[in-house]
């Protein structure tokens, strides 16, 4: 996000101080607008990586009622003697991903192209 904002022209932030503007207006009026799609892409990517987490929890959670998701589903796996696999598919796989990503595909694909290598 600290290098998407430092590609903001500066003439735009001059310009929204010559007009008055504060820098809670400047941030909320000028930069955020222009960062939707670095956000939208950081949004994705951090949903995806929270939701992965697996061996963390594992390590840190003792107590059974604050087991993640997919610490649950696999005690639940070790408590009836069948494998997460074959309880049900799950909630983030590709299939799952698709809306979430209907959502978001004009912003992700800016952001995708704004982040890419020029050459």
């Amino acid at each position: 996000m600290r290098q998407f904002i430092l590609k903001i022209p500066s003439d735009y932030l001059e310009a929204a101080r010559l007009d008055g503007a504060g820098e809670l207006r400047t941030l909320w009026s000028i930069i955020l607008p222009q960062c939707r799609a670095a956000l939208a892409v950081l949004a994705l990517f951090s949903f995806r990586d929270s939701w992965d987490q697996f061996l963390w929890p594992l390590v840190v959670v003792s107590r059974d009622e604050f087991r993640t998701y997919p610490l649950g589903l696999v005690r639940f796996g070790d408590d009836y003697g069948n494998p997460p696999t074959e309880q049900m598919p799950l909630p983030c796989s590709p299939p799952c991903r698709l809306p979430l990503f209907l959502v978001l595909q004009r912003a992700l694909r800016k952001g995708f192209d704004l982040s890419a290598f020029k050459g």
